[in-house]
């Protein structure tokens, strides 16, 4: 549906795979492998429920994280 109605606007749609697009720091520039690649480790955590931590302890909201991360792959 995503799809059809982007393409009735001349919209170009990429889907991409999501794996560790939430636990990767956008702002620490972590790695973002592809699932089962290799064993991954992020400089950052959730902390909790909506909240990420970064390496530096910045705090930001873990969905703006994840969007982030989707826009790097």
């Amino acid at each position: 549906m995503l799809r059809y109605k982007a393409q009735l606007r001349g919209i170009k749609v990429i889907i991409t795979e999501e794996s560790y697009t939430s636990q990767s720091s956008c702002l620490d520039g972590d790695d973002l492998p592809k699932y089962g690649e290799q064993k991954p480790k992020f400089s950052g955590k959730r902390v909790t429920r909506g909240l990420y931590k970064t390496r530096e302890n910045k705090l930001l909201n873990a969905d703006v994280n994840g969007s982030f991360n989707i826009i790097k792959k």
